[in-house]
């Protein structure tokens, strides 16, 4: 069964989501950024862990426009996946995680 989460609600500032654990490990993983307001450069992150604790990037979006952007990921087995927005001047960011 696939789970769905929204990491980053409104963001503006540097940081990591919050995080989508999962009841059991997932392979494919994804993540949507809507971008609004945004006139420069900005990146996030799509970070995945096996502990809880340590987090591991397997993929990120780097873009300079508004909208909305997907980008998808098959890997190990995880248990947990989150947005970490690291790169920013303006703008409000909202990113949803999946995992299936």
């Amino acid at each position: 069964m696939a789970l769905i989460g929204h990491s980053l609600v409104n963001a503006t500032t540097l940081g990591a989501g919050t995080s989508i654990f999962f009841d059991v490990p997932k392979r494919f993983i994804s993540m949507q950024i809507n971008a609004n307001g945004t006139t420069a450069q900005w990146d996030v992150q799509l970070e995945v862990t096996l502990d809880r604790v340590t987090w591991v990037s397997i993929a990120n979006i780097q873009v300079t426009t508004n909208g909305s952007t997907l980008v998808g990921s098959e890997t190990g087995p995880v248990i947990g996946v989150r947005a970490n927005l690291v790169e920013v001047t303006d703008g409000t960011f909202n990113a949803f995680v999946a995992g299936a």
